[in-house]
């Protein structure tokens, strides 16, 4: 077993210029490709066009429009749900509409 490491290791090292000529080409092939390379991320797309769970999900984006429209806020408070916390929530909202 010994000796079939080291006649790999001398084939290696003897042919290691070839071995890195082919390497280099086979990476400067692989970043050309890479060039034309895109990705779809429209959620919509994963969906096969007769799926009814596309049908729901479609259902879905009609009752809740797309999520690049909407803003979450967190309120740290310890207080619980009291008037001063409706309140403070509802000039944020004055203040984010307002913009």
């Amino acid at each position: 077993m010994n000796s079939l490491i080291k006649q790999y290791i001398t084939i290696i090292i003897s042919r290691r210029i070839i071995i890195i000529l082919i390497l280099s080409a086979l990476f400067l092939l692989s970043l050309f490709l890479l060039k034309n390379l895109s990705f779809d991320l429209l959620v919509e797309h994963y969906f096969p066009a007769k799926d009814p769970v596309k049908d729901h999900f479609d259902e879905y984006l009609r009752d809740f429009p797309g999520e690049d429209n909407k803003i979450i806020v967190f309120l740290k408070n310890e207080k619980g749900v009291s008037k001063s916390l409706l309140e403070d929530l509802e000039k944020i909202e004055y203040i984010i509409t307002s913009e």
